[in-house]
């Protein structure tokens, strides 16, 4: 018993922190000059989440099933797949999700159907998850102190995707964007416990933003959906009373 308790997570981990972050930089080497059309791809999302047209949602769709796929090659079966031993299996799950967002994008009415962000408070907090996986999450690598070559990108590196992806879909509405989201989520626990691994605290930052927006959506959906107060229940003491007066029409006297 003492001997298995002197084992820690870091001792289930077949890489070192530099091995990682290498492996980051040979790919983003390797996918020269995609990076850009990445880039490209996040900025039409960032205009599509903001319409509410017919036909948006499923572009939305198509493009994140694009993006997922590519993750779940060159990625995960092509790179991480050298130094990790489950990466196959997580390739099968991006794939997986990948071939999920491409079916709600060709059959469901309007893909990821969503209300408009900037009508519903509720969707902020997806909107600001997609912000934080285009922008900061790239920004807070970097200020960690790893290179520039091995930043992760968003639609490239599986971390920024899940989570902006978990964005979008937050932002949707109906069963189908819950269950799209269940593989991103768990895709971001599963970072978390990598960085906690390689005992790098700012890698908590994935999971934890995931969560953040999901407990934030959930409650600003229950404020909505709750029942509008009567205009009486502020002034308990105010009585309305129905009368007739005298034609015998019916009036109200308010008390």
């Amino acid at each position: 018993m003492e001997v298995g308790a002197n084992y820690s997570l870091s001792d289930l981990l077949m890489f070192s922190p530099a091995a990682y972050f290498r492996l980051y930089e040979l790919y983003n080497a390797a996918l020269w000059p995609l990076q850009l059309v990445a880039i490209g791809v996040a900025l039409v999302l960032l205009v599509l989440i903001r319409r509410t047209q017919t036909g948006s949602g499923k572009i939305i769709a198509l493009l994140l099933a694009l993006l997922w796929g590519v993750i779940a090659w060159w990625f995960f079966y092509q790179r991480y797949g050298q130094i990790n031993l489950a990466a196959p299996w997580f390739s099968v799950a991006f794939g997986i999700e990948a071939l999920l967002l491409f079916v709600a994008g060709i059959t469901v009415k309007n893909g990821l159907d969503r209300t408009g962000w900037h009508t519903a408070p509720a969707l902020n907090p997806g909107h600001l998850l997609f912000l934080y996986a285009l922008v900061l999450h790239p920004i807070i690598g970097l200020l960690s102190g790893r290179s520039w070559n091995s930043v992760e990108l968003f639609g490239l590196s599986p971390d920024p995707t899940a989570l902006g992806t978990l964005g979008i879909l937050l932002m949707g509405h109906g069963v189908i964007p819950r269950l799209l989201a269940l593989i991103p989520l768990l895709w971001c626990l599963v970072s978390g416990l990598t960085y906690l691994a390689m005992e790098i605290p700012h890698g908590l930052m994935t999971p934890a933003a995931a969560l953040i927006a999901m407990v934030a959506t959930t409650l600003l959906h229950r404020i909505k959906q709750r029942p509008p107060e009567s205009a009486n229940c502020g002034n308990p003491s105010s009585l309305t009373v129905t009368d007739l007066d005298s034609n015998n029409q019916p009036y109200s006297r308010r008390y």
